[in-house]
This record gives structure tokens, sequence and C-alpha cells, in this order.
């Protein structure tokens, strides 16, 4: 099994899963807009609305029960990739060993034949010989394949996106385990309620993940010049906490546990676009209506003097970004 039938493998689970998710949302969303007055038209013996019912909610668990496969499916993909990688680890180190024992009979062949030319026995023993390094070769490999059976499949990564189908789907296509795309959904909507409380929807968005696990503190959004991440409390709920920041989402450096990372790089966010407006937080006039301001906004793309807010927005400049 080599790497290209995996990510191929990887892509189809992925296409299947996301498919089977998001129809899953959609049914959700209409059931739960009518399930009271759907229940209640399916007991009064409406073999109509009963019949509707029961289709609903068996069409609705045939979905959880393809995202439940698919999961499954991966593990067990990525589980015998990993197999097949610790195979070929050890038939490395057979081959080596076979050469090492070959050259060790042909060397006690010259050691015979000196033997019987000197009259005493003549032995190599060399740390440096051939033999020896192809032997130390073949434990390093035999190590590595231990390790790899020891650590399991990849279970860390990242995904980055502008919208919640978009991260998904690069989550999903990321050749490792990866976080239930419920607990996805939920880190999501956590953040999305904290975006509305600054002003404005999310823009991008980085969800890290350690051990198949959502990774809270490497994981945020980007919103407004503020970036957005959930923080554990010692009692064990989630808090949010918001800081200015004015880089953009692939200028923040990934964690060091990511750092060599083998998953391949997920395309830059479709939604989100770098802001063409700079807010300096300096006082100073408006170059436009002469009032003294604690802010002014600069076009990044044509430079020139500042705006105060009022001027900014009758020019319909686009939004700010904190420096």
């Amino acid at each position: 099994m080599n790497s290209e039938h995996v990510h191929q493998e990887i892509a189809r689970l992925a296409e299947a899963e996301f498919n089977a998710w998001r129809d899953l949302r959609e049914k959700k969303r209409d059931f739960e807009a009518r399930r009271g007055e759907a229940a209640l038209e399916a007991a009064q013996g409406d073999a109509s609305a009963r019949k509707r019912y029961s289709e609903t909610v068996a069409s609705m668990a045939m979905l959880e029960d393809v995202i439940t496969g698919a999961r499954a499916k991966r593990e067990e993909l990525l589980r015998q990739a990993l197999e097949a990688e610790a195979r070929a680890l050890e038939q490395q180190a057979a081959e080596l060993e076979r050469q090492a024992d070959d050259i060790a009979r042909r060397r006690m062949k010259l050691e015979a034949e000196l033997r019987e030319l000197e009259g005493y026995p003549i032995q190599v023993r060399s740390a440096q010989a051939l033999s020896s390094r192809l032997r130390e070769q073949a434990d390093q490999l035999r190590t590595q394949a231990k390790r790899k059976r020891a650590e399991g499949p990849p279970a860390s990564g990242y995904a980055e996106a502008g919208s919640l189908e978009e991260l998904v789907q690069a989550l999903l296509h990321y050749p490792a385990l990866v976080p239930a795309i419920r607990d996805v959904e939920a880190w999501w909507d956590a953040l999305s309620r904290a975006a509305a409380g600054h002003g404005g929807a999310i823009e991008a968005a980085r969800l890290t993940w350690r051990n198949g696990r959502v990774h809270n503190d490497c994981s945020f959004v980007l919103v407004r010049g503020n970036l957005i991440k959930l923080e554990r409390t010692w009692d064990g709920s989630t808090v949010t906490r918001a800081e200015r920041t004015n880089r953009t989402l692939h200028e923040i450096p990934l964690p060091h546990w990511l750092a060599g990372h083998q998953g391949p790089l997920p395309p830059p966010p479709g939604s989100w676009k770098p802001p063409e407006v700079y807010r300096l937080e300096q006082g100073g006039r408006c170059a436009r209506c002469g009032s003294q301001v604690s802010a002014l906004y600069v076009s990044a793309a044509r430079g020139g003097p500042g705006l105060c807010e009022p001027c900014y927005a009758r020019v319909k400049v686009p939004e700010p970004r904190m420096i």
C-alpha cells in the first residue's frame, strides 16, 4: 500500500463523509423546525405523517451511520498504511542482515584459508567492518518499525479556511485521524457567537488538533483585527478570549509539534481577503475635514493622508486592520 493509494482512499472517504454530514445538517435543520408538529401529527394517527416522520428519522440515522463508517474506515486504512510502512522497514532490515551474514560467511572462509596458510588463527574484529555497520543499520530500522507501531497512526494536524464547510472539507482530506465533525461544529459555533460580540462574522479560522482532539490553545478565528480562541478554565469549562492582532492567518506560526508535519498544505481560504485599509491608533487631523481625532484610516494601496471615521465611512474604503 503506497502513499498515493492512501491519499486517494482518504479523498474518497472524505467526500463520502462530507456529503453525508452536509445532508444530515440540512435534514436536521428542516426537521427541528417542525419536529414537534410532525410528532404530534404522527401520534394522532395520521398514517402519512407517521410514515414521513419514520422515513426522516431513518434517513438521518443512515447518514450518521455513513459518517461513523467513514471514520472507522479511515482509521483502518491509516493503520494498514502504518503496518505496511513498518513491514517495509523490517524487510529492509532483513535484507541488510542477509548481506551482513553473507559477508560474515565469506570472511570466515578467508580466515580459515589464512589459518591454514599461516598456521595460527587469524580473526578480524572491527566496528568499522561493513558487516558491523550493516547490522547497526538493520537494528535502527527495526527500532523505527517498533516505534511506528507503538505511536500508532498520525493523529495531529491542522486545517485553515474561511467558512465551516471549507474547514470540514480541509479537515477530512488531511491524511490523519481527525476530530469528530460534531466537535468541530461545537468549536465553530462557540467562536461564531464570540465573533458576533465583536461586531462581525468569522473571516478566517485555523483548527489544530492533537491526538485526534481539537487543541483549543492553538485553534483560533480572526474577526475584525481580533484573534479569538477558546480557553479551558480550572473547573473544566471553556471561555473565549480575544486579543488584537495585525497579522494575517498565514503569518501566525504553527505550534512547534506541527512544524514538521507531513500533511498537505491546505489552500488559502477562499472567503478571506487581506485588508486594504489600515487604522492608525494615534492622534491627528483628518485630511478631509480637518477635525482632531484619536484614530486615522489610511489606504494600504494608495497611501496618503489619513481620514477620520466619518470621512472613511463616506468614501466606503474596506475594513481596516489594526497596526
